[in-house]
């Protein structure tokens, strides 16, 4: 029966809640065991970001499309002049390569042995701009950034805590960042969860 199942849908949701505040006031806990300050928490109130190129820009869910996608931009900047775009194969696999047009006559043309040099010779990468942003965002497309510039210095990294002691560590890489003053943001994820963009628009 539909309300029966709604019902379990909520115990369930309830459960999903009740792990998660445990979950925050252990990272809470940690956090202030190591000296590391908590920010506030927001829900409503829009969050002051360098925007790229731009003076400090508030951003919010009210905001239009193209200060959010600033704001991504800001966020995970890497290089503008390619990215990388996911592929999958009837078999399963996945991965990523950059996007670019291709030389295939050329490709085909050159001997087997040579083909790989002909095709980083001749093929013509895609930048990236504001409209694969909002694909992406808009879970139309999904692509992927190269953090490290031709110049080997990069704006943001992302650090993967997985082990059982990830959140002593986690908290000890947060206390680095804090001492050198290095921006730096911690967000846990579970198995189960899965991060959107897609309420950014």
């Amino acid at each position: 029966m539909p309300g029966k199942e709604l019902q379990r849908e909520l115990q369930s949701a309830q459960v999903e809640s009740d792990r998660v505040r445990e979950e925050n006031n252990r990272l809470r806990k940690l956090l202030s065991e190591h000296g590391i300050p908590i920010p506030a928490f927001q829900t409503q109130g829009p969050t002051r970001v360098q925007s790229v190129g731009t003076a400090i820009d508030a951003v919010n869910h009210a905001s239009d499309s193209k200060a959010k996608i600033a704001l991504f931009r800001s966020l995970f900047r890497g290089r503008d002049d390619v990215y990388a775009v996911r592929w999958e194969n009837p078999d399963g696999r996945t991965g990523y390569m950059p996007k670019a047009d291709r030389d295939w006559k050329a490709y085909y043309a050159s001997r087997p042995e040579d083909r790989k040099k002909v095709d980083r010779k001749t093929r013509i990468f895609h930048p990236l701009t504001d409209e694969v942003v909002r694909q992406h965002l808009a879970g139309e497309l999904t692509v992927g950034a190269y953090p490290l510039l031709p110049d080997e210095t990069c704006w943001f990294l992302a650090v993967d805590f997985d082990k059982k002691t990830w959140q002593e560590d986690a908290a000890a890489f947060l206390g680095t960042c804090q001492e050198l003053d290095v921006p730096a943001a911690l967000r846990a994820f579970s198995v189960r969860q899965r991060w959107s963009c897609l309420d950014l628009f």
